[in-house]
């Protein structure tokens, strides 16, 4: 939907991520959106985490909340934020689906080679299966790039 009406920021607290949020924060506020913010947990570091005894819930919240304010306009207006357990791709679709949001935007790490083939991209499993298109942040030049695939984005059950 153009103007967007909710915009969902996935972040990672990386430097990519926090350029994303800023450019979610910015969109939501030009279209009066609303804005929500998610990370994913890891699911092994969480149980390993909660074994040692480590709140990671209630620091990963923190985090965030501290990172938000560290990437303005975010934090000027407590946009909704939450922190879910699973696989980034995964979770953010489940979100984007149960909220509903118009536009999906992460940021991009730039990750090639060897590590892109071991552990592939968040943005790439978002291009697979999320039902909007993710809009793109790339630190190195600052602008917004989206899928230009010409099939339509269906989330695969099961993927």
């Amino acid at each position: 939907m153009i103007p967007p009406r909710i915009v969902l920021a996935a972040v990672d607290f990386s430097e990519s991520s926090r350029s994303a949020l800023t450019f979610a924060a910015r969109l939501a506020k030009h279209a009066g959106a609303r804005l929500h913010v998610v990370h994913a947990q890891d699911p092994l570091l969480a149980s390993a985490a909660r074994s040692a005894g480590i709140d990671i819930d209630a620091e990963t919240r923190a985090e965030l909340s501290t990172f938000m304010q560290s990437a303005p306009p975010a934090g000027e207006w407590s946009p909704f934020h939450e922190v879910a357990e699973g696989q980034a791709a995964d979770v953010v679709c489940d979100i984007a689906d149960r909220e509903n949001a118009d536009v999906i935007v992460v940021g991009a790490h730039g990750m090639s080679g060897i590590g892109r083939a071991l552990f592939g991209s968040t943005t790439e499993g978002l291009l697979r299966k999320a039902d909007r298109r993710p809009g793109r942040v790339d630190t190195a030049t600052s602008g917004v790039e989206r899928s230009l695939r010409s099939r339509p984005h269906r989330r695969r059950r099961g993927a």
